[in-house]
């Protein structure tokens, strides 16, 4: 009918909703990283960082791999994130070498409500390389 042609053009509800549903996901992805590269990254790098201090300070004599869970750093400790009310769970292991040196390690922060991804820091040779990865 003529009466439709003043429409034409016009986005239609269906087409608003199939837009929505393809860019909400993606939305909701983004904000999930954006929740761990703005809280969970710096809390996992200052752990790593804490980490080479610990093995310089320990001075091993032989190469000894050490679990993160049992060295008592606050930086590397489990802990609530109070802003977004949401639990941190930290983890990991690492090498140090005589000399003070950490050889290899990898020390990864998960948010159980955020189940998509973690973030993570590889120690290699006192180089610290961090991230957002997929679980």
């Amino acid at each position: 009918p003529e009466s439709h042609l003043a429409k034409q053009g016009t986005p239609t509800m269906g087409g608003i909703l199939i837009l929505a549903s393809i860019s909400l996901p993606y939305y909701l992805k983004f904000r999930q990283k954006a929740v761990l590269s703005s809280v969970a990254l710096p809390i996992v790098n200052s752990c790593a960082k804490d980490l080479i201090i610990y093995c310089v300070e320990k001075s091993v004599n032989a190469p000894t791999t050490i679990d993160v869970s049992s060295v008592n750093l606050t930086n590397c400790q489990d802990t609530t994130i109070l802003e977004y009310d949401l639990d941190l769970d930290i983890s990991g292991n690492f090498t140090c070498y005589p000399g003070g040196n950490i050889g290899s390690g990898s020390i990864e922060a998960i948010i159980p409500e955020i189940p998509s991804y973690k973030a993570v820091c590889n120690l290699n040779e006192n180089s610290i390389v961090c991230k957002i990865e997929e679980r």
